[in-house]
């Protein structure tokens, strides 16, 4: 994870966008920023970022469903609230936007995208024969909030990286294609989970299809 404060500010604020959830409910004092996830290793970034800008150490646990989950908490008034404020969250997958630090600062930019990928985003690999066979890569990713996620893709368009955006079902996708624009991806933003990344190295790797075909 970069140790930039203003890049952990951006993972923490597209965690919470892509998979988290922010809580300031003055009504009952019950203020509260938490992720809950299946990835150890996303759930430990977010606790690190998190962790660098409260300045304080957070509640990690693990709930124990058909798939285990691990959590991340911090709690407390102040913090919750100066950074709802500063990033101009509300709450609810449906109401977020991408907040106006990350259309003027790159740092921030950067730690929002991947930390919005982290939680959602997927590597796809597939072969298509319409006369001549094709090896064709994506990156994917979703939300039910079609405004936020046209924020996301503006972010993007600012790091050089084309996308397109559709509906599907009730939520919206977000779609990279291509090797150069995966490239792109890979240079300006990547994923900080070392499975994500494995599987963008490996579709970008120049090798054959049939060789390919023999690893799906």
């Amino acid at each position: 994870m970069d140790n930039n404060v203003k890049f952990s500010e951006g993972y923490v604020c597209g965690a919470i966008c892509s998979s988290g959830k922010i809580v300031w409910d003055e009504k009952h004092s019950n203020y509260y920023i938490s992720l809950e996830t299946g990835q150890e290793e996303y759930a430990n970034l977010f606790a690190e970022a998190l962790e660098r800008i409260v300045g304080k150490e957070v509640k990690r646990g693990e709930r124990m469903r058909s798939i285990p989950t691990r959590t991340v908490t911090v709690y407390g008034k102040k913090d919750v609230s100066a950074l709802a404020r500063r990033w101009e969250l509300s709450p609810g997958r449906r109401n977020w936007s991408v907040p106006r630090d990350a259309f003027t600062d790159s740092d921030f930019r950067g730690g929002f995208v991947r930390g919005f990928f982290d939680g959602n985003g997927s590597v796809s690999v597939s072969i298509e024969d319409y006369g001549k066979r094709t090896k064709k890569r994506s990156i994917r990713a979703y939300s039910v909030n079609r405004k936020g996620l046209t924020g996301v893709k503006r972010l993007l368009e600012m790091e050089g990286v084309k996308s397109i955006m559709y509906p599907c079902g009730d939520s919206f996708t977000i779609k990279i294609s291509g090797k150069m624009r995966l490239e792109m991806f890979m240079h300006r933003i990547g994923f900080g989970l070392n499975d994500k990344m494995r599987d963008l190295d490996r579709a970008l790797l120049p090798q054959s299809l049939s060789r390919y075909e023999d690893q799906l």
